[in-house]
């Protein structure tokens, strides 16, 4: 996680300004070796392709998801193509990432105590998205940037700047009349950073 230091007008007090968190994603708020091991053992079970075999390609593949399968074809004659396996793990993944309490209670506390919590992360919109959802992570946080929607990459200090900025007001993001600290997420549209306000129901 990384941290602003509370905002300080120049005679050194402090500004109304809400201190920001930055938080990764991916094995960090969420699990992600746990959703692949859960999806590993559906895969192994539909296919017959052994677990260990399937971890040890995971790890040589990292981020090349389609090499992944193309090898599961080579190596065990599996049916089917590639993109088609590569689509299925993509919306399959996600949802199979667990729900951890001390996790979730660690957010929770931060947001209590108002911090601004924005999460900046690399990858696709829905799957992102997604895995929030099914961590009980989505409706914790202030904001979301990924790194797909606005072209940069978490991190860099572009992609810092977005998140920081939906707290602060700059150019990056706007926020809304809405001070909660739930509901905020951050997208691309138009050709520019946009804000979209979630309803109650939450979802992205």
């Amino acid at each position: 996680m990384t941290t602003a230091p509370h905002p300080q007008h120049a005679d050194g007090t402090r500004s109304s300004a809400r201190p920001v968190a930055l938080l990764d994603l991916d094995d960090t708020l969420t699990d992600r070796a746990g959703a692949f091991s859960a999806r590993a053992r559906e895969f192994s079970a539909c296919h017959a392709i052994p677990e260990r075999w399937l971890d040890a390609a995971d790890a040589a593949h990292s981020g090349r998801r389609r090499d992944f399968f193309a090898l599961a074809k080579a190596t065990y004659a599996l049916p089917g193509t590639v993109d088609e396996h590569d689509a299925a793990f993509r919306r399959r993944t996600p949802q199979l990432v667990p729900y951890r309490p001390a996790v979730n209670a660690a957010v929770q506390s931060l947001a209590d105590r108002g911090w601004h919590l924005a999460v900046v992360t690399n990858g696709d919109h829905d799957a992102q998205h997604a895995k929030l959802a099914a961590a009980g992570l989505a409706d914790l946080l202030t904001t979301v940037v990924v790194s797909s929607d606005h072209g940069v990459r978490k991190s860099t200090p572009p992609g810092m700047r977005l998140a920081s900025d939906s707290e602060r007001g700059g150019p990056g993001l706007r926020r809304s009349g809405r001070h909660s600290a739930r509901g905020v997420v951050c997208s691309v549209g138009g050709g520019g950073a946009q804000r979209r306000q979630r309803d109650d129901g939450g979802g992205a």
